[in-house]
């Protein structure tokens, strides 16, 4: 993947999880990293997923399937 690719995944994952968690929620709310972090990789992997069906214009999207990530002490339902 080249960097331009990268930094627009990058930039679409992370204003999608700004607009969820930030722009509506009370200061007073307080937001779980795992939840965030599942949020935000799950933003990141759809993002990269549009560009790639973009530039691929013969391929076509066939669906999803739950995925999970092990990191340290909890998972990650992705």
């Amino acid at each position: 993947m080249d960097q331009e690719t990268f930094n627009k995944i990058k930039e679409q994952a992370i204003n999608h999880v700004i607009k969820k968690f930030f722009l509506d929620s009370p200061p007073s709310e307080k937001l779980a990293i795992h939840h965030f972090l599942e949020e935000f990789l799950n933003a990141f992997m759809e993002s990269e997923r549009a560009i790639f069906l973009e530039k691929e214009t013969n391929n076509k999207a066939n669906g999803f399937y739950p995925r999970s990530l092990t990191t340290g002490s909890f998972k990650l339902n992705l």
